[in-house]
């Protein structure tokens, strides 16, 4: 993963040369809709420039969020501010064991395809407490033609929110 890493750190520092107001994406609202309304604890893995997690913390939740990429976790600190709902930590899925004690509610948004499936899985629903929610979005590829009228869909939908 240390390209993925470089990679990101990249984009943390484009991202703070330019910075903009938080905005959650589509598949990020759409998460939080589905967080538990008892949650307490959560985890962002993959957590970016933190702006899921400051939304899971504005609604009273513990949330820890990691990503491997520590330029985005210092971006991440700074855009946090002062609460003490909320924690920054370096993390690599691949090589460092889930935080403890397990979460609420455990949440990845466009991570999971930068590391082996079924490792990724493993490792979020390790996280997940008994009885507790994982949520994962990913990004998904259809090819061939039997997928073209999805494909030409979603891609109308895309840019019907662009404009």
């Amino acid at each position: 993963m240390p390209a993925v890493v470089t990679d990101f750190d990249g984009i943390a520092d484009a991202i703070a040369a330019d910075p903009l107001p938080d905005t959650l994406s589509p598949a990020e609202r759409f998460l939080l809709r589905h967080v538990p309304a008892g949650a307490r604890r959560a985890l962002d893995v993959g957590c970016g420039d933190g702006s899921l997690t400051r939304a899971l913390a504005a609604r009273g939740i513990t949330t820890l969020g990691i990503d491997a990429s520590p330029r985005m976790i210092a971006l991440a600190r700074a855009r946090a501010g002062a609460t003490s709902l909320l924690e920054y930590r370096v993390a690599d899925i691949l090589a460092d064991p889930p935080p403890s004690p397990v979460f609420d509610v455990v949440v990845s948004v466009a991570m999971a395809h930068h590391a082996p499936l079924d490792a990724v899985v493993k490792y979020l629903a390790s996280a997940v407490a008994p009885g507790g929610t994982l949520l994962i979005q990913d990004v998904t590829s259809r090819r061939g033609l039997r997928y073209l009228p999805v494909n030409a869909l979603a891609w109308l939908a895309r840019r019907a929110r662009v404009a």
